[in-house]
């Protein structure tokens, strides 16, 4: 087996935004869950962190580690990638 570290950027091939969801993510919905094809070719599910209205197929996206959620009383917080979209140079400036 060889070991390989991917640099995370890729683009949405399809996606879904959930309206409703099991006890653990109810507080998170709606979000949007997106299968992500790799720069390096792989593809994998991932949660997609922006308004559902704004997520399109082709989009590219980055990863960020982001808070996953809490277990237990005591609050154990756990982290994880989500993604991000991937903000274009001058996207909003002048031409």
């Amino acid at each position: 087996m060889e070991v390989h570290k991917f640099k995370g950027f890729g683009a949405i091939e399809t996606f879904t935004t959930i309206y409703t969801a099991t006890e653990d993510f109810d507080r998170q919905t709606p979000y949007n869950l997106a299968i992500i094809r790799l720069d390096e070719g792989p593809r994998l599910t991932g949660q997609i962190v922006a308004h559902a209205e704004d997520v399109k197929i082709g989009m590219r996206v980055r990863p960020v580690f982001r808070i996953l959620g809490k277990e237990g009383e005591r609050g154990i917080i756990y982290y994880g990638t989500k993604f991000v979209p991937v903000e274009e140079p001058n996207a909003c400036g002048p031409k």
